[in-house]
């Protein structure tokens, strides 16, 4: 609770330099350089998708087009709990193709008006997206935490895409939990407001 997420981030960093270099001793230059490079081929790979990403959210508000999908959406999903069983399903799917970041960016801009329109909590809506998008990072095609995982136990994608459907199972009834049940996501932040001096 003394950092926040990005700043666990960059203390961990500096602690595996600390280790790498005075407690092992394996970091060496070519090390360091080859993580530095590493680094800012990634995060450049991610600012791409970011930066086009907000291009493409820009022009679907500038075309309408956002306005014309809310008005869809609320058209098909009648009640906010088919509206959140949508939401669900098409953050599920979109997961097998695109990153987290590329889905919020380029599919976001059309939930928010309808959650508006559902009067849903945008804490509990949240939740469901992030869980519902946690789960498309784990199935193939994509799977980017598929890929870190099996770079880490040293096994190939295809026997580890053969292992996670277990999880995805146990994961999709989390997700249908916290759907159907928004007390479970919004417990602990309603008892922080209420305890607050």
């Amino acid at each position: 609770g003394i950092a926040t997420p990005t700043e666990s981030a960059v203390i961990s960093v500096f602690y595996s330099l600390f280790v790498g270099l005075f407690v092992y001793k394996s970091l060496g230059r070519k090390e360091i350089i080859d993580s530095l490079i590493g680094t800012a081929v990634t995060s450049a790979v991610v600012m791409f998708v970011v930066t086009f990403a907000g291009i493409f959210s820009v022009t679907e508000a500038t075309l309408g087009i956002i306005d014309a999908a809310g008005n869809f959406v609320i058209s098909v999903a009648k009640s906010p709990i088919a509206f959140l069983l949508l939401v669900d399903l098409v953050l599920f799917i979109a997961g097998f193709f695109l990153d987290a970041i590329s889905i919020l960016y380029v599919i976001m801009p059309i939930f928010l008006p309808v959650l508006q329109a559902f009067k849903i909590d945008p804490l509990f809506f949240g939740v469901v997206a992030t869980v519902a998008l946690a789960i498309g990072q784990i199935t193939p095609p994509v799977a980017v935490n598929l890929y870190v995982v099996s770079n880490l136990i040293k096994k190939p994608l295809d026997q580890t895409s053969k292992e996670i459907w277990p999880f995805v199972a146990f994961a999709i009834i989390g997700l249908l939990l916290i759907t159907f049940v928004p007390k479970l996501s919004l417990l602990i932040p309603i008892a922080s407001k209420l305890y607050t001096p």
